[in-house]
């Protein structure tokens, strides 16, 4: 397919092409992907299997699945797959690939395991079941299934205490050796937790996992690095989480942006939040939580449905219910002022 974007040059495999044009200076998009990249994406996939005549986006994603896979996976190297998908993307094509993967199973976004589903998972690894057996078994994505089999690793050991001010400072003196610095402030990024949790457990006889680790230094250890004059986190009641969730719907909704990744999350934490969450992550999990929790699939949703079901959500259907009880109050007052006369 032609195609004047650099990411098309044809090399042996999809590291090759990579590496070469990295080398040549070329700087490819990475990170979170932005509505309109999946927009893209899916508009290449769905291009590339009516040109092709495929019968689905799924055989086209998941070969190994169908009869013939071998012949079928031929078939889309022979076809240009990758190509298609990338066209008009600034990213590598192993990266769409994977993208379109995520998207298109039809075992992710399915919410959290079960404990039925854990034990069956720790089961099957115990008699050497492969990943894509255990994901077909349960109905889950291979990638869900491979990311739950690496948060499993160690954590039957890993106690149930709370963490300590000691376990704290192991924490810090980890993350400090390991990044080579001495100063944490305002280092949110580029901390290679699995290798944090190794460290901490192999020398200082602290067990917890890598996600552990990671949530007790982002939204906890964070706020008392960066708020030196008040090295005591405010603890939000249920009141002042549902005022912070309204705050930042309203501010992201004010910015009018296009995606998730155009908002300025450090310039909003440090000008409006700083005083009552953690960490610039930590408030990004609060709104990423908001969609996960009350938008309903929003994985297929545009950005600009995602902002304005979760305004009527959390503002606007609040708001009419309670306009609606203090009518109702005003109508029991009156009908009761009324039959006291």
């Amino acid at each position: 397919m032609a195609s004047n974007n650099p990411i098309h040059f044809r090399y042996r495999t999809l590291g090759d092409i990579r590496k070469q044009l990295i080398a040549n200076g070329y700087k490819f998009q990475t990170g979170i992907w932005t509505v309109k990249e999946d927009e893209k994406l899916r508009k290449n996939l769905g291009n590339f299997r009516d040109h092709f005549d495929y019968e689905s986006d799924h055989k086209c994603m998941f070969p190994v699945e169908y009869e013939n896979s071998s012949r079928l996976k031929r078939k889309l190297r022979k076809d240009g797959f990758t190509l298609w998908l990338a066209n008009g993307i600034n990213r590598d094509r192993y990266s769409c690939y994977m993208r379109a993967r995520k998207l298109i199973s039809p075992g992710n976004y399915l919410g959290r395991y079960t404990r039925e589903d854990i034990d069956y998972v720790k089961y099957m690894l115990k008699v050497k079941a492969q990943p894509i057996e255990i994901s077909r078994n349960i109905g889950r994505s291979y990638e869900s299934v491979i990311s739950l089999i690496q948060n499993l690793d160690g954590k039957e050991d890993v106690p149930t205490r709370k963490w300590s001010n000691e376990a704290d400072e192991h924490l810090q003196a980890v993350i400090k050796e390991i990044l080579k610095t001495d100063d944490l402030t305002d280092v949110f990024e580029g901390i290679p937790w699995a290798g944090v949790s190794r460290k901490l457990r192999k020398d200082h006889k602290v067990n917890f996992t890598s996600k552990q680790c990671r949530q007790r230094y982002l939204f906890h250890i964070t706020f008392k690095i960066n708020n030196s004059t008040n090295n005591n986190e405010r603890k939000l009641t249920q009141s002042d989480r549902r005022c912070l969730k309204i705050n930042i719907i309203k501010l992201v909704k004010e910015l009018n942006v296009d995606g998730f990744t155009s908002i300025p999350w450090d310039h909003l934490y440090k000008e409006y939040f700083s005083d009552s969450i953690s960490s610039r992550p930590h408030l990004t999990m609060y709104f990423r939580n908001m969609i996960h929790t009350k938008v309903d699939k929003w994985p297929i949703k545009s950005w600009n449905d995602i902002i304005d079901e979760l305004y009527y959500v959390y503002i606007t259907k609040r708001e009419f219910t309670e306009d609606e009880v203090s009518q109702r109050e005003e109508v029991i007052y009156s009908e009761s002022s009324d039959s006291d006369c």
